[in-house]
């Protein structure tokens, strides 16, 4: 691929995330036709590809598709753009894209879509290439919150603005499995049409659906049915040695035969309605292996040898759907020396949400083991409200790098609802951008360059002021608080504890600083009042914003005992209310339950 050295004069001013590999910028900005015409009479063998991506294009950068307007895209198959490296040349009334793959064709109109978005449509060069393959985003839909098909567009457009190529759709009960009504009954679950038109818009912007069925742990959501009692590893229930009580059912497998044909029923229904050659069939976490019917065979052979013998089983039963397998690699890792064990073709996907994950230990594991491997850091979002900014950030600069430096297959940004999911959508655009810039570029930017990115490309904020609340609400706890908390944030703690743990929440220090954040709020809400968002819903971005505002004051309010509960109450009515117009009604009960249950324990 040709090379193109960074230009010290111009570019600097350029607002694109991730930046590209190599620019150079030859002119001052010029206005953005509102029609252009596509050229494919070079593209060759990307004909069709390149016709579907300019659609796509002229719908991200509200830009006419018209044979007969005066600016014209050129797209020219080129064998030096491997994959999706692309060359962009653009000049005053033509536009040339250099690339070898649809893919190519791509990533360089998503460039040039946040260009004509952003209003800084120059005559510039580029040449641009990822720096990791796999740069993928994983949506928790089990926790309660299940996303409507306009918000699923909302999201896959900006995966498509940012360069990523991956979709995932974390799946547990929220899948309509004929014959199992019982368990997705009021879950408002994915069908089979919702997935074959989902597959059709992430093909069309040149991204893969995975799919993602959890396989062994986590099966709470039906094991809670008498009907699967058989399947469990402890029907009965158990208390697990850190003290946590499973209740009858528990939430585990019994790895074995019945278990292994229970999910192929499962697969059978799911697997086929993928194109990707790909499958993440979870495996995380299976908290009662070992404890239960499976005890003696654990004791005997060990719980890690049980464990891989399911996995393995686990694996062939997706390589019979023609898929290969991932896995969370959070088992495995515990005995790290077993790794070399693994099938050879299937990916551990190596998660942490905390900074300071061990991503480096773990990454190196596989590379000596010459095992694929992927990289999962956290948007941190859940258990929040408003997202853990720093954490998140450092979380996903740490993993990132451990990835390249172990040559990782890639990143999987990973996407929770904990508890509830009660964090709001735009509470996941910071982390997304910051992992879209390191995915693909490998250097960090400075917080501003996120905060305009929001602004200019992805919320379309003319007043400029939702990219810097997104980032102060994020980060509010960690500036006000020195406490940390694993996998939640304290305001989230303030939030949800019974009223009678909340004055010893808070170290003296802590609840010292909470005038100081409230104020600080006080001062966001003014400013979020003034925002203008056109993308991600418009003005329902600005609404969630308020509302994220107006629940960390509760939590403040909640620490120093001064909770009003018809104040409580028109903030759930307005969580519900927000809650409808991003995602179907399936979970929204449980959700507002726990959020409503504080207000009764204030």
């Amino acid at each position: 691929m040709p090379q193109l050295p960074v230009s010290m004069q111009g570019d600097a001013a350029v607002c694109l995330l991730p930046r590209p590999q190599g620019m150079a910028v030859r002119s001052a900005p010029f206005p953005a036709p509102p029609r252009l015409a596509a050229d494919y009479s070079n593209s060759g063998p990307l004909l069709h590809e390149a016709e579907t991506a300019v659609a796509i294009f002229g719908a991200a950068g509200e830009v006419a598709i018209d044979p007969d307007a005066a600016y014209i895209i050129r797209c020219e198959y080129d064998a030096a753009h491997q994959d999706e490296a692309y060359g962009l040349n653009i000049g005053e009334t033509c536009s040339v894209i250099l690339a070898s793959t649809g893919s190519g064709i791509h990533r360089a109109l998503s460039t040039m879509a946040q260009l004509i978005i952003g209003g800084q449509l120059a005559q510039m060069d580029i040449e641009d290439r990822p720096l990791l393959a796999r740069r993928g985003y994983m949506l928790d839909i089990s926790r309660d919150r299940v996303p409507a098909r306009r918000t699923l567009l909302h999201i896959l457009n900006a995966l498509w603005l940012c360069k990523y190529n991956e979709l995932q759709l974390y799946v547990e009960h929220t899948f309509a499995f004929a014959g199992h009504e019982e368990v997705w009954r009021d879950a408002s679950p994915l069908r089979a049409d919702d997935i074959r038109w989902l597959e059709d818009q992430c093909a069309a912007r040149g991204m893969e659906l995975v799919p993602n069925l959890n396989s062994l742990g986590h099966f709470g959501r039906w094991l809670k049915h008498p009907r699967y009692g058989h399947l469990s590893e402890c029907p009965d229930g158990i208390t697990l040695p850190n003290g946590r009580v499973m209740p009858p059912g528990g939430t585990t497998l019994a790895p074995g035969g019945e278990a292994l044909a229970f999910l192929d029923s499962l697969y059978a229904q799911y697997l086929p309605l993928f194109a990707s050659g790909i499958f993440n069939a979870g495996l995380d976490e299976p908290w009662e292996l070992g404890l239960g019917r499976s005890r003696a065979e654990c004791e005997a052979r060990s719980r890690h040898s049980v464990y891989l013998d399911h996995l393995r089983a686990v694996a062939s039963l997706a390589d019979k759907y023609g898929k290969k397998l991932q896995f969370w690699a959070d088992i495995v890792l515990e005995a790290p020396e077993r790794v070399p064990e693994l099938p050879p073709e299937a990916t551990g996907m190596i998660w942490g949400y905390e900074a300071g994950h061990p991503f480096a230990e773990h990454c190196a594991a596989f590379a000596r083991a010459g095992l694929p491997f992927v990289v999962c850091p956290g948007t941190t979002g859940w258990n929040s409200i408003a997202g853990r900014w720093q954490n998140a950030r450092a979380n996903i600069a740490e993993a990132v790098r451990s990835a390249v430096a172990e040559k990782g297959r890639g990143v999987l940004l990973t996407d929770w609802g904990d508890n509830g999911h009660h964090q709001a959508l735009p509470v996941s655009l910071p982390p997304l951008l910051h992992c879209a810039q390191l995915a693909w570029n490998g250097n960090e930017v400075p917080d501003v360059d996120i905060a305009a990115a929001l602004d200019r490309i992805v919320l379309r904020d003319e007043a400029g002021v939702c990219g810097e609340a997104l980032l102060s609400l994020g980060s509010l706890g960690e500036r006000h608080f020195a406490l940390r908390l694993h996998n939640c944030s304290p305001l989230w703690r303030l939030l949800f504890s019974p009223a009678a743990e909340q004055p010893s929440l808070l170290p003296p220090g802590d609840a010292a600083n909470i005038p100081a954040a409230r104020s600080e709020l006080e001062g966001l809400l003014a400013a979020i009042a003034r925002a203008e968002p056109k993308g991600m819903g418009g003005a329902l971005v600005r609404s969630e914003l308020e509302l994220t505002a107006e629940l960390l004051l509760l939590a403040l309010d909640r620490g120093v005992g001064m909770v009003e509960a018809g104040r409580h109450k028109a903030l759930c009515d307005s969580f519900e209310e927000l809650w409808l117009m991003r995602s179907e009604r399936g979970g929204l009960k449980d959700s507002l339950s726990r959020l409503g249950r504080s207000a009764l324990e204030s």
